[in-house]
């Protein structure tokens, strides 16, 4: 009995270690090999594709091919780089987005685009006159204020046009009294805390949050003024004067 019994107690032995090392292999072989290179996504990587439909927008884009670099004095988008956008657009009807910091487009309507460069705002707005005609207004805006430019867009060209022949001296019309020293610095002087929104298709929102009519009430009808679109003779007239907290 004990020769039977020896072998049969060492064999028992030999098969539960042959088990267990077989186990911690599989367990091994279940673990990543952390000498290979994982590939790892790049989260950093910005890219946003915007479907624009062309026809829709065709002449809000046309005529950003043709504005002077000179209305977008702030930052730098030549016009070939313009021309290759809207190319892009015009036979895709999207565009992407791949520098999130610099250039990002904000909005895009039949009648404005505007764009969002770095931490400013950059916007194209049109008005339309009659087809193939339209007032034209950019505004950079920047730390130090607005720089509007406009134009006449007509039959694919496009000239200057003042912003005082668009709008008259439309900070005067603000005023009770235009002869009033005191009231006129004071106008003078907020003249960069006004907010431009040329985003409507047939009106134009001009005001300042600064302006309060607890403090300039004796100098000023308000401060905020609304402007409607006279396509008959190519300008805006003033509409409406008012107080408002909410400034756009």
């Amino acid at each position: 009995m004990k020769n039977i019994f020896y072998p049969v107690i060492f064999l028992t032995i030999l098969v539960a270690c042959r088990n267990q090392e077989q186990k911690t292999v599989q367990v091994k072989d279940s673990l990543p090999d952390k000498t290979k290179k994982q590939e790892i996504p790049d989260r950093h990587k910005f890219s946003d594709t915007l479907k624009i439909n062309y026809a829709a927008h065709k002449e809000l884009l046309n005529i950003l091919t043709l504005l002077p670099d000179s209305a977008m004095a702030s930052w730098e988008w030549h016009q070939k780089d313009r021309e290759k956008f809207v190319h892009f657009i015009a036979q895709n009807n999207y565009t992407v987005d791949t520098t999130e910091m610099y250039m990002t487009i904000k909005e895009i309507k039949p009648n404005t685009f505007k764009i969002q460069v770095v931490d400013g705002l950059w916007s194209l707005s049109v008005y339309k006159v009659k087809p193939e005609n339209y007032i034209v207004i950019t505004d950079d805006v920047v730390g130090d204020g607005n720089d509007i430019k406009c134009f006449e867009y007509e039959r694919g060209s496009l000239k200057f046009v003042s912003l005082k022949d668009l709008f008259g001296d439309y900070f005067s019309k603000l005023l009770y009294n235009e002869k009033d020293t005191t009231c006129k610095e004071l106008i003078r002087e907020e003249q960069i805390t006004f907010n431009y929104n040329f985003s409507d298709r047939n009106r134009v929102h001009i005001a300042s949050s600064s302006l309060k009519e607890k403090v300039a009430g004796k100098c000023l009808k308000g401060n905020t003024m609304q402007f409607e679109f006279n396509p008959l003779n190519k300008n805006f007239k003033l509409a409406e004067i008012s107080w408002t907290n909410k400034v756009e």
